[in-house]
């Protein structure tokens, strides 16, 4: 049964990225209870449907709000869009570096409103996450505590709020990403890119395996020129994988932009980013040129950054976005078109403190949702 804690309104419009992926970064089938009988009675009266961005005040430069607060905070989740148009937020961490989650947390841009979906079966912070064209949400990978790294794959069905085992990664790994797109023969699988496993030299992972949800069956892909974990990854409005960032045994971090052909099974690398950076959330436009949007994320100091930037795959540029509200690093962000003349990325949850290893003042996870509105850019831009 579908969590009905609250009523969803239909969004208005289409989805801006239609094979949505997570974008969370670090550093038998099993029926469960609908939210609702989990958390009790709640009133099934729906809150009003959240006035529009007005167009007039839609930029091309764009501008930040706040949205409303998960009901926990969650850092190193997996982040998703829903093919419904929620954004569904899977395990991670309530605190920095430990306390792992099973919460499925989901958020309803047309209400400002959060829900609870059936937890996963698996707790883990950092794994990969992507919607296959069933509308499951694939969860990938992972880790259980800092040296167990798990091959588990899960299935979240949004439609009946149940989870299925799937069958395992060939290679265990954390942090790395997972990308729904289509191949040469326009079959959609599940990507699942670099990641670390302690067991392996090196530790950061080249290792690219493609998923197929109707075989139940993995295959091995040409691997990253660049082995990494803690990488943002989305897929472009051509079809292709952008993986931007992220850091290994032998850089800090990395500025790269490495963009995979999954119809070709090739690699390329793109113009790097203006700055390195760690555990961004990275996602993309679905509309042409599709710009590669990168919020956050850690520097080589590990200190935590506003900076957001957009690549844009016609051009081959990179341009500067306004600043975040606050720094934060480990989040997740989507991107949605409510057909108000702008596109919508949404921000969730992570954390502002520094990275591991530093000294510093705790600071909390964090529970909030900042809302990005924007024009989206033309090819001559």
């Amino acid at each position: 049964m579908k969590p009905d804690g609250n009523r969803k309104l239909p969004i208005r419009g289409r989805l801006a990225a239609d094979l949505p992926i997570t974008v969370m970064v670090v550093c038998a089938i099993s029926p469960t209870a609908s939210a609702q009988s989990r958390q009790g009675a709640k009133s099934t009266t729906s809150p009003p449907l959240r006035a529009a961005t007005p167009a007039s005040t839609c930029t091309f430069r764009g501008t930040w709000k706040s949205s409303q607060s998960m009901p926990q905070g969650a850092v190193f989740a997996g982040t998703v869009l829903g093919s419904s148009g929620d954004i569904y937020v899977l395990g991670g961490s309530t605190q920095y570096d430990g306390n792992l989650r099973t919460a499925v947390q989901v958020y309803h841009p047309g209400t400002d409103s959060w829900s609870e979906g059936s937890p996963i079966p698996t707790p883990r912070t950092s794994p990969g996450v992507a919607i296959g064209a069933d509308g499951k949400i694939y969860v990938a990978g992972g880790a259980a505590g800092r040296v167990r790294q798990l091959d588990v794959l899960e299935a979240y069905d949004p439609k009946t709020d149940t989870w299925s085992r799937c069958k395992p990664l060939p290679t265990p790994r954390d942090a790395p990403q997972a990308v729904a797109a289509q191949g040469a023969d326009g079959h959609l699988r599940i990507y699942v890119l670099g990641g670390r496993n302690r067991t392996k030299p090196g530790t950061s992972l080249s290792i690219v395996e493609a998923y197929d949800p109707e075989n139940d069956t993995w295959a091995t892909m040409a691997p990253m020129p660049i082995p990494l974990h803690a990488h943002g990854a989305t897929r472009g409005a051509d079809g292709r994988i952008y993986v931007v960032g992220g850091t290994n045994n032998t850089v800090t971090c990395t500025n790269a932009l490495q963009i995979y052909d999954p119809r070709q099974n090739t690699w390329t690398m793109g113009p790097p980013m203006p700055y390195g950076q760690e555990c961004a959330a990275v996602t993309a436009i679905s509309s042409v040129p599709g710009e590669i949007l990168v919020f956050g994320g850690w520097d080589n100091h590990k200190r935590p950054l506003r900076r957001a930037v957009a690549y844009n795959p016609q051009t081959h540029h990179w341009r500067a976005l306004p600043s975040a509200p606050a720094p934060r690093a480990a989040s997740g962000a989507v991107v949605l078109d409510t057909g108000d003349g702008c596109l919508h990325v949404y921000v969730v949850g992570g954390t502002g403190e520094a990275g591991s290893g530093q000294q510093h003042p705790h600071t909390p996870v964090e529970s909030t949702v900042e809302e990005y509105s924007f024009r989206p850019a033309t090819r001559s831009r």
